[in-house]
Formats: C-alpha cells, sequence, structure tokens
C-alpha cells in the first residue's frame, strides 16, 4: 500500500505554516531595524540549514549512502540496527522537541517586538499587542498538546512531559485537535505483508491464482510505481488480509462476481487464469518478503523473483456459484439481486476514452494540466 493522496495534502496543510513574509504579505516592523531581514531572517536561515545539513548527515551515515560520480550512480543499505534505532529515537525526540519549542519562542517574541514597534497611535498598538498575546497563548497550548501525540515515539520523553498536559490531552482526543500523521503510526508486515491470493479451479485439485494490477502476487512481478493512483480494489485487499472474510463481505462478492465472470469486475484485475468462469474458487493467505540481495546476486530481472512468500492460512474455503449458502449469505448482505445499473451515454464514452490510460498516467496527466492552467492565468494576471 502507499499513502497516494495523503502526502500531497499533508504538504498542502504545511504551506499554512509558512510565514506570509514568504510571499511579500504579512505584517512588517517598518519602523525598526529587524525590518530589513537582520537578525530574525539570519537565525531562521542558519536554523533551517542546519537542520537540513544535520538530516542529510544522519541520512547519509546510517544508510551508508555512496555516490559513483563515473557512473553516476548511488547505492545504499542501511545499517541501523534494532537497538541503535531505539538508541537514535530517544535522543532524537527531546532534541527534536527541544528545537521546536526555542523556534516557537523566537517566533513569539520577535511577534511581540513587531507588535510594539507598530506604526499607529497608542490603541492600536496596545491592541496589536494584545491580539499577539492571545495568539501566542493558543499557538503555546497547542504546541504543548502536540508534545503529547509525538512523546509516544518514546515512553521516556512521554512521561516527562507533565501530567496536567496529558489529562487535558485526554480530554480534548475526541475533537482530534492534534494528533499523530498518518493513517497507522505503526507499520503492519513487518513479519511479512499480508496478502491474499484468489485461487480458481475447474477439478478442486489444480488451483490457478488470479493476477491483480497493483498489489503482489506473481512472485516474479515487478512492484509498479502507482502513485498518485489509489488502486482501490488492491488496497481493500490488503485491508481484508488484516482480518477475517467475515469482517468483509464485500470480499465474498468479489469471488461470486468472478464466479460468474462479470466483465467488469474482471476488469479490475491483470489477468484472469480462465477463459471460462471456473467451477470453484478459494482465497488463501500468504506473508510476502522482498527478496534478499544475496539471492539475486546483485541482479533482479524478468526471470528473478522479486518476491519470497509463505503460506499461511486458507482465508476463504473453496465457493462455487450454485452454492445456496453463498447465495443466502449475499442477500444478507444486499448484494443479491443484483441491481440494474444504466450509464448514460457521456459517461460511458468518457469511462471508455479513460480506460485507454493506465491511471497513474492519468492522475498525473491531470495534475500537470492543473498545474499548467494555474500558472498560465498567473502569467496574464500579471
Amino acid at each position: 500500500g502507499n499513502y497516494n493522496f495523503f502526502n500531497l495534502l499533508t504538504i498542502v496543510l504545511c504551506f499554512s505554516l509558512l510565514d506570509e513574509k514568504i510571499w511579500g504579505k504579512g505584517r512588517r516592523c517598518h519602523s525598526c531595524w529587524l525590518s530589513t531581514c537582520s537578525w530574525h531572517s539570519l537565525m531562521v536561515s542558519l536554523s533551517t540549514l542546519a537542520l537540513s545539513g544535520f538530516l542529510i548527515a544522519v541520512t547519509v551515515y546510517f544508510c551508508n549512502v555512496y555516490v559513483d560520480w563515473h557512473s553516476w550512480s548511488a547505492s545504499s543499505r542501511l545499517s541501523l540496527s534494532f537497538e541503535a534505532y531505539n538508541h537514535a529515537v530517544k535522543v532524537a525526540v527531546p532534541l527534536i522537541a527541544l528545537y521546536c519549542g526555542l523556534s516557537l519562542i523566537i517566533e513569539v517574541l520577535y511577534a511581540f517586538y513587531c507588535s510594539i514597534m507598530e506604526q499607529g497611535n497608542k490603541f492600536w498598538k496596545m491592541m496589536s499587542f494584545l491580539q499577539t498575546g492571545i495568539v501566542s497563548y493558543i499557538v503555546a497550548a497547542m504546541f504543548a498538546l502536540s508534545l503529547v501525540s509525538f512523546g509516544v515515539l518514546d515512553g521516556a520523553f512521554y512521561h516527562s512531559i507533565p501530567a496536567e498536559i496529558r489529562a487535558v490531552h485526554r480530554k480534548l482526543d475526541p475533537y482530534a485537535i492534534t494528533n499523530s500523521y498518518g493513517l497507522f503510526r505503526r507499520m503492519t508486515g513487518v513479519g511479512g505483508r499480508p496478502e491474499l491470493i484468489i485461487e480458481g479451479s475447474n477439478n478442486g485439485i489444480q488451483w490457478s491464482q488470479y493476477e491483480f494490477l497493483y498489489k503482489p502476487g506473481d512472485v516474479h512481478s515487478t512492484p509498479v510505481y502507482v502513485a498518485p493512483h489509489q488502486p482501490r480494489l488492491d488496497w481493500q485487499m490488503w485491508f481484508a488480509a488484516l482480518g477475517r472474510y467475515e469482517s468483509n463481505p464485500w470480499l465474498v462478492n468479489l469471488v461470486y462476481k468472478l464466479l460468474i465472470g462479470d466483465k467488469e469486475v474482471l476488469k479490475l484485475l491483470k489477468s484472469s487464469p480462465f477463459a471460462e468462469p471456473p467451477r470453484l474458487i478459494r482465497v488463501q493467505r500468504y506473508h510476502y518478503h522482498y527478496t534478499s540481495y544475496d539471492h539475486n546476486k546483485g541482479l533482479l530481472n524478468q526471470t528473478s523473483k522479486w518476491w519470497q512468500r509463505e503460506f499461511k492460512s486458507e482465508y476463504l474455503f473453496p465457493l462455487s456459484k450454485e452454492d445456496k449458502d453463498l447465495k443466502e449469505y449475499l442477500i444478507n448482505n444486499d448484494f443479491l439481486p443484483i441491481p440494474n445499473h444504466t450509464d448514460s451515454t457521456i459517461l460511458s464514452s468518457i469511462r471508455a476514452y479513460s480506460e485507454v490510460f493506465t491511471p497513474p498516467k492519468l492522475l498525473w496527466a491531470l495534475l500537470f494540466c492543473g498545474v499548467a492552467a494555474s500558472a498560465t492565468m498567473s502569467l496574464f494576471r500579471t
């Protein structure tokens, strides 16, 4: 799986954290020497460069990044043990919190100074100072609450946060005022990526697997680049692998659609091993691992195995389309009878035309068209 648009949305949200002066807007201290980008701008620039250099140095050190300038290639190998990683986290978390806290203090002091040096009469200066104080209080409270979410990375740092702040965080947690980034703070599949393999058979002895467009299946298939496309079916298959089929009735309906040879469903797959729908279909659960570097002697090609997999369990027992229990299950979950949907001519034409392109290419094309249109409009405005 991948986060696709989630990362793009996060980047958009991060733009709101940038200082308005970057875009040539916002309040400036016109009457003080700070307005000429003296020590404040210098400190911001130096701290940004120092942090960027530190992150690059840490990445190069722990990932053993080597650049071969003759062949214009780069290689890396993670050399961080589990113990070293835990130690690095224990050291990094307090330092990052300290860096962010100091940055916040500097910005708050700078804002107060600018409010004092604001041009105008005493009333507007007082109002500016009061406004800065209110905003600073809210920002400081948000920062304190964010430390609780950030502190879960390291138990020692988490327990060093004052109990009063943690208590307030617990009370406000239902409102999601602060939270950790991402849908999953803990990675799944560390002991192997769970994957569901759908197999069909006409005799119940020889089984052939259906191949999906994006998710791992054939161990020889090269992982594909899909971002920013979100392959919903492949993504949901991974979610289903984390649980049981009873919690995923849609998967049982998918099996039924394959048993009756639904053409619209077959379009969502890469290939079917059967010219006609098979008599039986089952679902097996495997754990997938990337093939180690040594197994392929430093070379991965079309004849090599990108994946190593191990059988874990039978996820869904063999089903046939005549199975009465299957039909009753689908009726109880409102999958049967199948409703008749008639698409409009325009919608059908758009769908037929878009099927010529792969979803990732189509999304990238739309994204670049949007960027190009925005840039063109900006040029005409100027």
